[in-house]
């Protein structure tokens, strides 16, 4: 999924940097990474996680970066860029959950002070367990 397109150039009209297995794991890797971006703004989490997976599987290959060419050093300059855009997508998402899940335990504590503040003489229609 990940490589599904392939690049025969970069943007300055130079032959790809994917001549060594380096480049080759971090384009993957930069590849998965907008592709999980792309796809959690859609709600897909289950391409996400996927995605992930299969990045994972690259940056064992990618190694530390110690002897990186300057073609290599683009491209993990740039799967930097693209991690830090998923990174931050994901705790939006996490953020939004919790203030979702916030707003509904208010909520329901707001319902039990009312059936108490109702008294449960009357009914237990909001009493049921």
């Amino acid at each position: 999924m990940a490589s599904s397109r392939y690049n025969t150039a970069n943007d300055y009209g130079n032959a790809a940097a994917t001549d060594s297995s380096v480049a080759f794991a971090l384009e993957e890797v930069i590849a998965c990474w907008t592709q999980a971006h792309e796809v959690m703004t859609r709600g897909d989490l289950q391409s996400v996680a996927s995605l992930l997976d299969q990045a994972d599987r690259q940056l064992q290959a990618a190694g530390s970066g110690q002897s990186d060419s300057p073609d290599e050093a683009r491209l993990r300059q740039r799967a930097v860029t693209a991690f830090g855009l998923l990174q931050h997508a994901m705790q939006s998402g996490l953020d939004g959950m919790r203030k979702e899940l916030g707003q509904a335990r208010r909520g329901a504590k707001a319902l039990r002070g009312y059936v108490h503040a109702a008294g449960n003489a009357q009914g237990n229609l909001l009493n049921r367990s």
